[in-house]
């Protein structure tokens, strides 16, 4: 029977799914035959059809991953204290993703407010798996020893004898900006500082035996802002030459009037430029700079 990696979050914004298909992508990498199983959708709001977990993981990853237990079936055997029957269609879910499998990687339900029931069904869906735990964190503004008391407070719930062991955990957005509202354009500026922790030197809990710190990621503003083709795709703009739209990420955006010297200074990495269509002298700016190698978002003309 293959292995059970179940990744358990241990609060809001974790960036849960995010590091379950990177764990997934890694293990694959290094050619260990690994699974991935969502077992209880968890959509965004009612208006979604199908758990974004599980649509990454086909469309992304190309898994054949099979339908998930709604979160109102589960919710409903959780308050009906029917987690045994809960359980067995869980179990039958493993069992179908875990065919030809060393490794499955397990995504649990990521904490809401009013969901009580979240890290019932987590524990005991660990638990039934017999899997090795994992949580995932986002250390947000957190010094060492809140992180500490943090992650023992998390690691405190799979205590019982019976409960499966928490081998450690994966810290994600490590240094974020305490300042969620600022625009991103000024993230990216080297004036700007974020706070740099070393939490693997810092924290006492990683010398814990048993408890390893498996992974930490760093918090990068290209990767939360859009593709170019995401803009375009918004907008229903009609693509004139496409380049590397899949690759490049909007990081600020520059509406263009003024004269071509007085905007040059605009053309940085990651800049969209927008401008007239009859605007000659910035098309031909923009296209130079681009010819140079400097890595533009893009180009709207309007």
């Amino acid at each position: 029977m293959a292995k059970a990696l179940f990744m358990a979050p241990t609060g809001e914004g974790a960036g849960l799914t995010s590091v379950c298909l990177g764990l997934v992508r890694a293990l694959d990498a290094m050619g260990v035959r690994v699974g991935y199983l969502k077992p209880v959708a968890q959509p965004l709001d009612s208006s979604q059809a199908c758990d974004r977990s599980v649509y990454f993981a086909r469309n992304v990853l190309k898994i054949d991953h099979p339908e998930p237990i709604p979160l109102e079936t589960a919710q409903r055997l959780a308050g009906q204290g029917d987690l045994d029957d809960l359980m067995e269609q869980v179990v039958e879910l493993f069992q179908q993703v875990s065919e030809n499998c060393d490794v499955v990687v397990v995504e649990g339900l990521a904490p809401v407010r009013g969901g009580t029931f979240m890290a019932r069904i987590n524990i005991n869906v660990a638990r039934t798996l017999n899997a090795e735990v994992i949580l995932v964190t986002a250390p947000g503004n957190m010094d060492a020893d809140e992180l500490d008391a943090h992650l023992d407070l998390a690691a405190r719930l799979y205590a019982a004898p019976e409960d499966p062991d928490v081998i450690g955990c994966i810290l994600n957005k490590v240094n974020a900006p305490e300042d969620t509202d600022t625009p991103l354009q000024f993230l990216t500026h080297s004036h700007y500082k974020t706070p740099k922790r070393d939490y693997a030197s810092e924290c006492q809990i990683f010398r814990r035996p048993g408890f390893q710190l498996i992974g930490s990621i760093p918090w990068r503003p290209d990767m939360i802002a859009p593709r170019t083709r995401d803009v375009a795709q918004w907008l229903n703009t009609l693509t004139l030459h496409a380049g590397e739209v899949d690759r490049r990420r909007v990081m600020r955006i520059s509406v263009v009037a003024r004269t071509v010297p007085n905007m040059v200074e605009q053309l940085t990495p990651g800049t969209l430029v927008v401008t007239p269509g009859d605007r000659e002298d910035v098309l031909i700016a923009t296209s130079m700079a681009a010819l140079i190698g400097r890595p533009l978002a893009g180009l709207i003309l309007t």
